[in-house]
């Protein structure tokens, strides 16, 4: 059986995963400025354990980037308000700063996961919504799935991401989820429509619930092929690691 990690990866993930410890369903306190606890935050982990047994996880009709005959499939649950998803997207908020700061060998797992696996076909990027921080998440998840009615999936999750100032504090309302839509030219009655209806809303929720059943705790969770990568906000390293372990299978 392939090793996923090598015993310097195991190293850094740990470092990672005591980090994220923090932030266990989702909502303990944490000021990114400070160690002591202090503002809510997302949470970076999953409850489940490196090299568990891999799980089927369902896709459906969830937004991917890739060929969809990859070898390797990776999903990511995440929250739209949640930082640490932003940071992991590349988005250069203060997560990713500390993030920089604290670990000199931390890099962004999607913008590298993009140019080293998914744009040569080995991998397929999965997005499942854990949407947990509130109504904002809700929100965002529900627009970004009338998005991708017009093909702007992915462009618009990363509007989203870009556009995080808070939980819950009005960055993501209806309203501005709908003036990012005009940013991307979308045509708006159609967008404005399933945006005010919330019409992929049980979607949503049902995606988060099943979460839950594969152990998924915060945000962001990472899975390759079936396994899960505990701590989250990793270095891009440790997911690295283990979809080359897979694809020597």
């Amino acid at each position: 059986m392939q090793k996923i990690l090598t015993p310097l990866a195991i190293i850094i993930a740990g470092l990672f995963i005591a980090f994220s410890n923090l932030y266990v369903s989702g909502k303990l306190p944490f000021n990114l400025k400070s160690a002591a606890p202090k503002a809510p935050s997302a949470s970076p982990t999953i409850g489940a354990t490196q090299g568990q047994v891999p799980k089927e996880i369902p896709i459906g009709n969830s937004p991917f980037l890739g060929k969809s005959d990859a070898p390797v499939t990776v999903i990511e649950f995440s929250d739209f308000q949640c930082p640490f998803c932003a940071a992991v997207n590349g988005v250069k908020n203060e997560v990713y700063t500390k993030m920089v700061a604290d670990y000199p060998s931390w890099e962004p797992i999607i913008p590298n996961l993009k140019k080293d696996y998914i744009d040569r076909g080995l991998v397929k990027l999965v997005y499942r919504d854990f949407s947990f921080l509130g109504e904002e998440s809700d929100l965002a998840a529900n627009a970004a799935l009338c998005a991708a009615d017009q093909s702007k999936y992915w462009q618009y999750h990363d509007k989203i991401f870009e556009s995080q100032k808070g939980e819950n504090q009005g960055a993501l309302s209806q309203e501005n989820l709908k003036g990012l839509a005009v940013q991307l030219s979308l045509d708006s009655d159609k967008f404005n429509k399933c945006v005010s209806e919330k019409t992929y809303l049980q979607e949503v929720k049902d995606s988060t619930s099943n979460a839950r059943t594969y152990g998924v705790a915060g945000t962001p969770a990472f899975f390759v092929n079936g396994k899960a990568i505990p701590g989250g906000a990793v270095p891009y390293s440790v997911v690295k690691q283990a979809i080359e372990a897979e694809s020597k299978k």
